[in-house]
């Protein structure tokens, strides 16, 4: 393996038991999912179980404001933040 990354998981990763034990989820790598952004919403939608409505973080809507969210901090209009665990060039 020449790349590891780490993915963001919503109402998983922000659950950090203190900044002492486990560091926060600091994204450092992006992947425009512009494009594919609709599909996986619906997708999401398939797993109706592990989905709540919002505001919680499992929800369609917040899935969706993640994306743009991360998207805006590249200049995209969604993306998938991730964090890299080990990388070999």
């Amino acid at each position: 393996m020449k790349e590891i990354f780490a993915y963001e998981t919503l109402s998983e990763t922000n659950w950090n038991a203190s900044r002492d034990i486990s560091a926060p989820f600091v994204p450092d790598c992006f992947v425009n999912v512009e494009n594919n952004q609709n599909v996986k919403l619906e997708a999401m939608k398939l797993y109706a179980s592990q989905l709540r409505q919002f505001p919680e973080e499992r929800s369609v809507e917040a899935i969706d404001a993640l994306a743009r969210h991360r998207g805006a901090t590249v200049d995209v209009v969604a993306a998938e933040a991730f964090l890299t665990v080990r990388r070999v060039l």
